[in-house]
């Protein structure tokens, strides 16, 4: 047997200094489409590429494109036709029905539609009654949607109609996998050696909030199934149901934060209540946070490396700090 067929992926975890993205997540609701432009009913085509009627843009990039796969699975890819780069993203990880023939029909459809003028459009792709590829029950349609805000430069992942979160766990390990919640940045091709995969879950370091992982995965072609297996979705504390909208959003860097040399990583980043700085170097106890524009927000005394910021505004912010040795840190978080 080959040596490349042996070791088809390598997969490395790495704890960044600081996320591209932040996250957060609301109740809001889920507003079903009725009218929308119908890109798919009743099957994926083939590596099928929809121009957009108003191209939108998003995270300094310029959509104008949707890309369904051949996979059977929940994702949907968003970029330039021109340039033939795109970003996947997973909302559901769930293997749904093909259709094979008219006497198959299910009913389920992929569109869109897009609201507003241009720099401030909202783009929402949904999918609509939706089946999966083995059925738990009777009741497991799916129907959801992926809303693109421009203004607010977010992405969100909207949940309609699901079943209970146990259940819906059975039914994706049912159809052979686990519930993965990711996307992948500028992908060229299924046959890339190296992805670069951020997804949903608990922060890997303590005290373990909210975020956006990041997984590199290299040494074989994209595998859905083995990507999922390595970014499940694991939060006690927020269960996929409907109603739930995931909102991921881009960290914006100013030029002041550019000049600034972060040698030592804060984490959880993004951060909610206790921000820790990981250094072997001692630290004085004093620390000063301040906001982009270099007002002063907070001071205080570093307690076991650790500072509170629940009452800090969400946002952007900076943390100067002093080791022993006289050395000044300064180093970027966001704040939930």
């Amino acid at each position: 047997m080959k040596l490349a067929a042996i070791i088809l992926f390598v997969i490395l975890i790495k704890v960044l200094p600081a996320q591209e993205y932040n996250l957060n997540y609301n109740y809001d609701g889920y507003i079903e489409l009725d009218d929308e432009i119908i890109l798919c009913r009743d099957s994926i085509p083939r590596h099928k590429n929809f121009l957009l009627e108003h191209p939108i843009k998003l995270f300094n990039e310029v959509i104008d494109s949707v890309f369904i796969l051949d996979w059977n699975v929940i994702h949907i890819g968003l970029g330039n036709k021109k340039s033939k780069e795109f970003d996947l993203y997973t909302p559901l990880n769930c293997p749904i029905k093909k259709v094979k023939n008219v006497e198959d029909f299910e009913g389920f459809t992929i569109g869109y539609k897009t609201f507003g003028e241009p720099g401030k459009q909202i783009l929402v792709i949904q999918w609509k009654g939706i089946n999966p590829k083995i059925n738990y029950s009777e009741n497991d349609n799916i129907n959801l949607q992926i809303i693109i805000d421009e203004e607010k430069n977010t992405l969100t992942y909207s949940y309609g109609d699901l079943l209970p979160f146990f259940e819906l766990i059975i039914t994706v390990w049912t159809n052979n996998r686990q519930l993965s919640l990711y996307f992948v940045d500028d992908m060229e091709g299924f046959n890339d050696v190296e992805f670069d995969v951020k997804y949903i879950a608990k922060s890997i370091l303590p005290p373990h909030d909210f975020a956006i992982n990041t997984a590199y995965f290299t040494g074989g072609s994209f595998n859905d199934y083995f990507i999922s297996s390595k970014t499940p979705y694991d939060h006690d504390g927020i269960e996929i149901t409907e109603g739930l909208n995931f909102i991921i959003g881009e960290v914006i860097k100013s030029p002041t934060q550019e000049l600034i040399n972060i040698n030592t990583p804060l984490y959880p980043n993004p951060v909610s209540y206790e921000l820790h700085i990981m250094s072997e170097d001692l630290m004085k106890p004093n620390y000063e946070i301040y906001n982009t524009s270099g007002k002063l927000l907070k001071s205080g005394t570093i307690q076991n490396n650790t500072i509170n910021v629940e009452e800090i505004s969400p946002g952007l912010h900076l943390l100067k700090w002093v080791t022993e040795r006289g050395a000044v840190n300064v180093g970027k978080f966001v704040k939930l």
